[in-house]
């Protein structure tokens, strides 16, 4: 997957959390109700976030239709420390919790490819 889009209820709070994953603010349209964020190549539209089902609303019920679960990769040993902030060990060496749209996510600590080192 290239990217992903997210609702978030907040976005300058969903930037600031995902910054502490290692995303990088790119581009802020509040009136829009959206933003983007890159994670360290050239191709800046990795993550965006939305507000567009409302400011402050809630995370939507367990019944519904949504996204559950994903999980980012990183090669880089500094920023899942940094990340440990954010989230919390599992039994797996991995690190998870919830994020601002409410889906449960994880980040693992795994050597890149060259595929992967070298992806825009």
């Amino acid at each position: 997957m290239s990217h992903l889009h997210l609702h978030v209820p907040d976005l300058n709070a969903g930037l600031d959390w995902f910054e502490g994953l290692g995303f990088a603010r790119n581009l802020l349209l509040t009136s829009m109700g959206m933003a983007d964020m890159g994670a360290g190549a050239a191709y800046t539209h990795r993550l965006a976030l939305k507000v567009w089902a409302g400011r402050g609303a809630p995370t939507p019920p367990d019944y519904a239709a949504r996204l559950l679960r994903y999980h980012l990769t990183t090669s880089d040993a500094a920023l899942f420390k940094r990340a440990g902030s954010h989230l919390q060990p599992d039994a797996h060496g991995k690190l998870s919790g919830v994020d601002p749209a409410g889906a449960t996510r994880g980040i693992a600590l795994c050597p890149a490819t060259g595929t992967e080192r070298n992806a825009a």
